[in-house]
């Protein structure tokens, strides 16, 4: 089951901090508390009964409770892991109404973000987003000491983004295109680098999966190769930078990574049916 944080009118901590217990843990019995609490582990593991339901939580696992619900908490060796209370409505949630999928071909133009929910399982393993959100903890802890309004106003807003990240993974694991992980993260490698020569072989390392994988991936869920779908992504970025920067033709092909204009300009008639000169000219 999914449940959702209610962020409309904004996210609050009111208690955090790190803590480690030993063979056992601060209560015997369940109790329940007026906020939200999410409990990050860092290191060991415990398991909690949350009201009828029971989790087992190691490094790298997240869990939330919502507030006034019934847990206990306990270990039989010890548990490190940070805290926060927090305050925001969180309801279950049997069939959530996701965001549909904000994937595009690009453009400078963002799609409008309305997003008054969160959505997460009560228990997140972060897997390869771990140091985003333990970087974000770092960071609450480093505003929080300072003692300042801004410091206490941007631990809000580290705190928020954990969350948001937690509902980024969710938003992945339900959309209706659901690609697999490794595809995911290719595309991602690809946006993120569309300024730099990208090879399949960089992206095989990258995500360590066989080329032969990777195209297969391409295929079957985007009807395309690897390399046609670098030079795609590369040339609608292209459009853009025609559109809205002064650069020319050869300062565009270098800044994406093609070390050749006229290759630059080959791929681009071929994609678009005519050639960058008449497309710039158009645009302007």
């Amino acid at each position: 089951m999914l449940y959702a944080l209610d962020i409309s009118r904004g996210v609050s901590c009111t208690m955090f901090g790190r803590m480690m217990q030993k063979n056992g843990w601060e209560s015997t019995q369940k109790r329940s508390i007026a906020r939200n609490l999410m409990v990050f582990v860092i290191d060991g593991q415990a398991e909690f009964d949350v009201a009828d339901a029971h989790y087992h939580v190691s490094a790298g696992d997240i869990l939330i409770i919502p507030a006034n619900t019934p847990y206990l908490g306990y270990t039989a060796d010890c548990c490190e892991y940070y805290f926060f209370h927090f305050t925001g409505l969180i309801s279950p949630c049997s069939t959530p109404n996701i965001p549909r999928d904000l994937r595009r071909e690009f453009t400078f133009t963002l799609s409008p973000a309305v997003y008054d929910k969160v959505y997460f399982p009560l228990k997140i393993a972060t897997r390869e987003d771990y140091n985003k959100i333990y970087n974000c903890i770092i960071s609450c802890t480093e505003h929080n000491a300072h003692g300042t309004m801004a410091g206490r106003l941007i631990l809000d807003m580290e705190f928020l983004k954990i969350m948001l990240l937690l509902g980024e993974v969710t938003e992945f694991e339900n959309r209706s295109n659901n690609y697999p992980p490794a595809l995911d993260k290719m595309i991602v490698f690809i946006k993120k680098n569309l300024t730099k020569p990208i090879t399949l072989s960089d992206l095989c390392t990258h995500c360590r999966i066989s080329s032969s994988y990777a195209e297969r991936l391409f295929k079957r869920h985007l009807n395309t190769t690897v390399t046609e779908y670098i030079n795609s992504e590369k040339l609608y970025y292209a459009c853009e930078l025609m559109r809205s920067t002064g650069m020319n033709i050869s300062e565009i092909a270098a800044y994406l990574g093609y070390c050749d204009v006229f290759y630059f300009s080959k791929r681009f008639k071929r994609k678009f049916g005519k050639s960058p000169s008449k497309m710039f000219r158009t645009e302007k």
